[in-house]
């Protein structure tokens, strides 16, 4: 059984993804975040994106962040966040954190 380095939080919040290419014009493209980690985040965007290429994720409430395109499906996308800062690293731990808070205090369904 595999095991998560971070814990997942189901979200709903607007993410921009800003591409970066050399020979061409810098891309934009608008999207949703569903699904949020330490590590990296989940989003849907429709927009083409390939296996390793690197972005800047734009999330409100987050420090804006450069991540790398770990997983595709159709125009589902995972994301793994590279090169943080403190304050990048501080701002997402935080609102992870209020994230899990937030989870704990919500009553267990029970079966």
């Amino acid at each position: 059984m595999r095991t998560r380095r971070f814990q997942r939080f189901a979200v709903d919040l607007p993410v921009t993804l800003v591409q970066f290419w050399e020979e061409t014009p810098v891309a934009k493209a608008r999207g949703r975040c569903h699904v949020l980690a330490e590590g990296g985040l989940g989003a849907t965007v429709a927009h083409d994106l390939y296996i390793g290429e690197v972005v800047r994720l734009e999330v409100p409430r987050l420090a804006a962040v450069y991540a790398s395109v770990r997983d595709v499906r159709g125009h589902r996308y995972g994301f793994q966040f590279l090169c943080m800062d403190d304050h990048q690293r501080r701002a997402i731990h935080r609102y992870c954190d209020a994230l899990a808070a937030e989870s704990e205090e919500k009553p267990q369904a029970r079966n």
